[in-house]
C-alpha cells in the first residue's frame, strides 16, 4: 500500500543523489499560477480592445473597463490572500471567484 505525504503548502527544494537540484511548487505556488491564468482567461477576449486604445485612440466601453479592472484587483487580492495562507485549511476556505462580465 502507498502513501502520499500531504502537499507542502510552500514550495520546497529537493537535491537527487547526484547534487541537482530541483524546486516542487507547494499548494500556495500552484493555486497562485491558477489564479493568474483564470485571470488572463477572463482577460483576454477584451485585450483587443486595450491594444485598440493605446494604438489608436479609441475607447473601450466602461462596462469592460469596470469588468477588468475588477477581475485585476480580484485576481491580485486573491494572490495576497494565498500568499498569508499558513494552512491548508485557509487556503480552503478562500473565495476563488472571480466577478462575472455583465
Amino acid at each position: 500500500m502507498l502513501f502520499r505525504s500531504p502537499k507542502a503548502l510552500e514550495d520546497e527544494t529537493q537535491t537527487d543523489q547526484e547534487g541537482n537540484t530541483s524546486t516542487v511548487k507547494g499548494l500556495k505556488s500552484q493555486f497562485i499560477a491558477q489564479i493568474k491564468q483564470t485571470a488572463n482567461t477572463l482577460l483576454q477576449p477584451s485585450d483587443w480592445m486595450v491594444l485598440r486604445q493605446l494604438s489608436r485612440g479609441i475607447g473601450m466601453s466602461h462596462i469592460y473597463e469596470d469588468y477588468r479592472t475588477a477581475v485585476i484587483a480580484k485576481s491580485n487580492e486573491l494572490e495576497t490572500a494565498i500568499a498569508a495562507v499558513t494552512t491548508v485549511e485557509e487556503l480552503i476556505a478562500l473565495d476563488l471567484s472571480f466577478p462575472k462580465q455583465d
